[in-house]
């Protein structure tokens, strides 16, 4: 009876633990998902902004005459739009770590294999992170080798994830680092991708490498704040891409941490280029289903820049009548909407014979998973922030052009 009563008493707690991880992880999710929806206008209200500036440099660049001194005021005002932009993208890395720790199991991740030129890709990380090195005094190193040009330098891989690895790492070198210098070593050969990420920080001794990769775990915690997750999602994410990560330390001299990812060479670098030509001129009239004013509106601009005709619906039956009246060659959708969700009014679409392709919207991979049905009703998926290129290689791709009348 004792034992039968302690089993009892077992599966209540276990039962206990995991409805608090469910709860943990919605609440997570939750959080992650009121961050991204302002950081979708933050992100895309600056790239208007640095549209304008260059809009304003190809004019001065065919002889439009500048007010004295507007040139160089111009630059500064651009640089720090993409400081802006550089900013807000290290937060959504950081959103990122919240939102993978709420996901619970690293296989639970999704990857999204791009074509990536990882010399860019080095060149944002140091833009990133350059500004806290030089606030500490250090010196930040970024060095690529194996690609003896441009078009060696094109790989498959998840650009996203892997800068969110980059950041983490790099940010804890930073963070770790009094004096001296912080150096990543990239190296591409054999479609294999090394990345060595060297610093002369405080180091660690053999009971914090030990423990580095646990979740919420902090070495030295009382003098550097953080929330132990970075090592640990990291770990989590290299894993699921196939790769390696390997951390030595000393204490007092420093750390040493080596990624190894094998990753595919592309050509596809070339397609790209062709596909966004193809883009310039692109004529499409769109269904615009977004309640935030704010996103409905940077998004409409970013569009109309590109020559889209965008018509926009608050809601379900705005989006009903504005169908039934105009034709669309293409809609993009919000999940997350007033009265009906995204997915419903997607039904409702199909169901009254609207056939233009739907593109779902959210800043919640959990909200669009945990709305979704098996009436697949939809004909694509993009997570916010939403880059506009992406909507306009979407619509080249998906959409009909538009008949000529």
């Amino acid at each position: 009876m004792e034992k039968q009563a302690l089993l009892l008493d077992l599966e209540r707690k276990s039962n206990a633990l995991e409805q608090a991880s469910r709860l943990q992880t919605a609440f997570l999710a939750g959080v992650a998902h009121e961050f991204r929806t302002p950081l979708v206008s933050i992100l895309g209200y600056s790239d208007l902004i640095e549209n304008t500036f260059e809009a304003d440099r190809v004019l001065a660049s065919a002889g439009a005459k500048e007010p004295s001194g507007a040139n160089s005021e111009n630059a500064k005002a651009r640089q720090w739009v993409r400081g802006i932009q550089r900013s807000g993208r290290h937060l959504l890395s950081l959103i990122e770590n919240l939102l993978d720790h709420g996901k619970g199991q690293s296989e639970q991740l999704r990857l999204n294999y791009k074509a990536v030129n990882l010399k860019s890709l080095l060149e944002d990380i140091e833009l990133v992170m350059t500004p806290q090195s030089k606030q500490k005094g250090l010196e930040f190193v970024t060095e690529l080798n194996g690609c003896s040009s441009l078009s060696d330098c094109w790989v498959m891989v998840d650009p996203d994830r892997l800068t969110q690895c980059l950041i983490n790492l790099v940010g804890n070198a930073i963070k770790f680092t009094d004096s001296g210098r912080v150096k990543v070593l990239a190296e591409y050969h054999d479609q294999t991708l090394k990345i060595v990420i060297d610093d002369t920080g405080i180091g660690m001794d053999e009971q914090a490498l030990l423990m580095i990769r646990e979740p919420f775990w902090q070495a030295h915690h009382e003098q550097r704040p953080g929330t132990g997750l970075g090592v640990t999602i990291t770990d989590g994410i290299i894993d699921l891409m196939g790769g390696s990560l390997n951390i030595s330390s000393t204490l007092n001299e420093g750390t040493r941490i080596e990624i190894s990812l094998p990753l595919v060479t592309t050509n596809e670098q070339a397609q790209e280029e062709a596909k966004k030509q193809d883009l310039d001129g692109l004529q499409c009239r769109v269904l615009m289903v977004e309640d935030d004013d704010d996103i409905a509106w940077m998004l409409e601009a970013l569009l109309c820049e590109k020559g889209f005709d965008v018509a926009r619906a608050v809601h379900g039956q705005q989006a009903l009548e504005l169908a039934h009246q105009l034709n669309f060659d293409l809609v993009l959708m919000d999940v997350v909407l007033p009265v009906e969700d995204g997915f419903e009014v997607a039904t409702a679409l199909r169901a009254n014979g609207h056939c233009a392709p739907i593109v779902m919207m959210s800043a919640s991979q959990q909200e669009f998973d945990s709305r979704n049905t098996k009436q697949i009703n939809y004909d694509a998926f993009l997570l916010k922030p939403v880059a506009v290129n992406d909507i306009v290689i979407l619509a080249k791709e998906l959409a009909e052009p538009p008949k000529a009348s």
